[in-house]
């Protein structure tokens, strides 16, 4: 048997071990849930509000919606691709390359909502609308 394997521990010893224990914050693939109900509060109040304002401007809303979609996509095609060069300058190049992909599924995602016309009003169709 291996003498570095102890047959126990005192109280004393595992008390030691408790205070020099690091103290890292437990993750999970599990969301936090209060981070998550109140992102979706949110989410509920900027949707009543993109109402509010549609009607109260005689913007057709799903126009409004399309709109917010495309700023979204836009926003987070530059968060990606910022944090992409990020990584590529640290020299973490898989980082980088999944960074850089995401930026691209979101300009996929722009590109088929500009292909979508969503009143015929929608001058955000280009080519499409007239």
């Amino acid at each position: 048997m291996t003498s570095s394997i102890p047959n126990g521990f005192s109280s004393e010893e595992l008390q030691k071990l408790l205070d020099n224990a690091s103290t890292e914050k437990c993750t999970s693939d599990e969301p936090d849930t209060d981070i998550a109900k109140l992102v979706l509060e949110l989410g509920d109040n900027i949707e009543d509000y993109m109402d509010n304002m549609s009607t109260e401007q005689g913007v057709p809303p799903q126009l409004l919606g399309k709109v917010v979609m495309l700023l979204t996509c836009n926003r987070m095609i530059d968060w990606h691709s910022h944090i992409s060069k990020k990584h590529a300058e640290r020299g973490e190049l898989d980082q980088a390359v999944g960074w850089a992909r995401d930026a691209g599924k979101f300009q996929a995602l722009a590109n088929i909502l500009s292909t979508i016309i969503v009143d015929e009003n929608d001058e955000f169709t280009p080519g499409l609308s007239d």
